[in-house]
């Protein structure tokens, strides 16, 4: 073989030495593109979760939100009835956010009744009802969390979401009243003579358009926070504090809408004389109920009494979540000069804030000669009838409001509350309070 023969093929084995020695390292470069494509594959997933299960948390996030917000202003407006605000969250919540597809995201548990202070933004519960806090939850305990398209990657299969929202029932500019004579005619309120009436933080409204409206006797003195009314004030004005007002809107019924309860069956006893006694509401009173010189314990409870219902000589009844019903058109109230009674209003429930009441068609006087205990609370709401704070009789409360057709304070009776905006639950206001959101 020639020289220049051998020359060409050493250029052809090297070029294919070279090739080969290329293609090795192409397969090579291959190979470490698709390693890093494979490290690269879990955080892109990873990534992907975060964006699209993110954006999904976001949207899941913004409608329980909306619910939770809109949930508790729904509920505020039926303050202070906590059962008929309760209902109101949890329907409006299923309204909106079909259970079906999202489960329970607000349960009863899950609304809170207090109060809000707006200057150091804290929710309290418990007390006067004149806030709600809802929670609206999609939470893996009740099954119905946000399932995650990519989050598996990652170790999250679901998310647990919860929005809180706090709505208020400002009556911030407002005092609450203590009387309220729903009477149309005639006179509404009558203050005989050396009557004292002492409600600094609470009003009076007399819904009565007539001339004599309010009558005040000699030397009958009020200290309130208002006087307003509708028709006109007769008499002597001068220890009345403030100067009424009149002309005034009337007050609606604040108990309107309140069902009277279905009746019980007969039973029980209607007489009980001295000694020591519990009584349950398991029975109507249907012969009225007369204590004479005894001590009687209500249990928690709704009472009915058909007849008279008398408290004599030196008889005391006691309670707390009680409310008791009069019964019949003809039935009526008496308690005497030295008895005492010493009864807490429910605050919570149908009869939420009412201690005592009479039927809608019962036009009776009430009597009440008896001291009133201090720590009593609640309304006494006789729609249809005379109330009469008869001689002498001295009642004092922190939580004491009268709803009656119309109401009489006889000689030398003395009335008064102490601070019921602040420290009474369900109070009743002259105007509707504002709602809206604080947090």
């Amino acid at each position: 073989m020639s020289m220049r023969a051998a020359w060409v093929m050493i250029r052809i084995i090297s070029k294919a030495l070279n090739a080969d020695r290329h293609a090795r390292r192409l397969a090579h470069q291959r190979g470490s593109i698709a390693t890093l494509l494979m490290i690269l594959l879990v955080p892109s997933l990873g990534l992907s979760a975060l964006i699209v299960d993110g954006s999904r948390m976001r949207n899941a996030y913004l409608e329980l939100e909306i619910v939770a917000e809109s949930a508790a202003l729904a509920a505020a407006q039926q303050l202070p009835d906590t059962d008929a605000a309760t209902s109101a969250a949890v329907d409006y919540a299923e309204t909106n956010l079909d259970p079906t597809v999202y489960g329970e995201v607000v349960k009863a548990s899950d609304i809170e009744f207090g109060q809000y202070d707006e200057a150091s933004s804290t929710f309290t519960s418990g007390g006067d009802a004149t806030a709600v806090k809802v929670t609206a939850r999609r939470e893996a305990e009740r099954g119905n969390s946000l399932v995650t398209l990519f989050g598996a990657v990652i170790g999250r299969k679901e998310i647990n979401l919860s929005a809180t929202a706090i709505a208020l029932l400002d009556y911030t500019e407002m005092d609450p009243v203590c009387i309220l004579a729903l009477g149309h005619h005639l006179y509404g309120v009558d203050m005989d003579i050396l009557i004292d009436v002492d409600i600094p933080d609470c009003g009076i409204q007399v819904n009565s358009d007539s001339h004599t409206a309010l009558k005040s006797r000699y030397n009958a003195e009020v200290n309130a926070a208002y006087i307003h009314v509708v028709g006109q004030v007769h008499g002597n004005t001068n220890l009345l504090n403030p100067t009424p007002v009149e002309g005034v809107d009337p007050v609606d019924d604040p108990y309107a809408d309140l069902a009277e309860p279905v009746l019980k069956p007969c039973g029980g006893v209607n007489f009980i004389n001295g000694g020591t006694h519990t009584l349950t509401d398991t029975y109507r009173f249907c012969s009225g109920l007369y204590i004479h010189d005894a001590d009687v314990t209500l249990s928690p409870g709704e009472y009915q009494i058909s007849g008279h219902f008398d408290l004599h000589g030196t008889s005391s009844i006691s309670g707390t979540d009680v409310t008791l019903f009069i019964e019949g058109h003809h039935s009526r109230i008496y308690f005497h000069r030295f008895s005492t009674f010493d009864l807490q209003a429910p605050t919570t429930g149908p009869y939420a804030g009412i201690v005592m009441w009479s039927a809608r068609d019962n036009t009776q006087s009430h009597e009440f000669y008896s001291r009133f205990d201090s720590s009593s609370s609640g309304s006494f709401y006789f729609p249809a009838a005379k109330m009469d704070i008869e001689d002498k009789a001295i009642w004092a409360s922190d939580c004491l409001r009268i709803v009656s057709w119309t109401l009489d304070f006889s000689p030398r009776s003395t009335f008064s509350a102490t601070s019921p905006g602040s420290t009474c639950s369900n109070n009743i206001y002259p105007e509707p309070g504002e709602v809206r959101l604080v947090h």
